[in-house]
């Protein structure tokens, strides 16, 4: 409760020295220059009136956007965690696809007897290479996201608390 009246120290300090002041001037003068000190006072009063309405509006946005950056970090990890596992999927396919084109070439070092069976693995291996694509191109979005909030946090990792 103290701390509210702080504030206006300085305008109560002002408010004495324009009565103090006006206290030793001519009957005329006194009132001009009461009313020129009262109007300055109360202009300062309204200026930390504002001011006080304003830091009280942006400390809520300020506690609105830290909730909602603490939401996106927590997204950002959940997001994380589907990248690798998607990255793992990746692998796994590039596996599956590098043991089938080894499988591949051992079909066509043994003879030309086995052509079905090298379409077959033909088809398989761009089937692979359709679901390695698919998973890249899934990948891709969340990757550019990744590295946008990583962006943003830097941005934001200056920012003080108490603006």
């Amino acid at each position: 409760m103290l701390s509210n009246y702080a504030d206006y120290l300085g305008l109560f300090i002002g408010l004495g020295f324009v009565i103090l002041a006006t206290a030793f001037l001519p009957g005329r003068v006194r009132w001009y220059v009461f009313t020129a000190g009262i109007a300055v006072v109360a202009f300062r009063a309204y200026q930390l009136w504002w001011a006080r309405g304003r830091l009280k509006t942006l400390d809520q946005e300020r506690k609105q956007l830290q909730g909602e950056l603490q939401g996106l970090r927590d997204q950002h990890i959940e997001l994380e965690e589907i990248h690798r596992k998607l990255v793992t999927d990746l692998e796994a396919v590039k596996q599956q696809r590098d043991e089938l084109l080894r499988q591949r070439e051992a079909l066509d070092d043994q003879a030309g007897n086995f052509n079905a069976e090298k379409k077959r693995l033909n088809a398989e291996l761009e089937e692979q290479k359709e679901k390695a694509k698919k998973l890249r191109d899934e990948s891709k979005p969340l990757v550019d996201f990744l590295e946008s909030f990583a962006d943003a946090e830097r941005l934001t990792a200056n920012v003080p608390e108490n603006i």
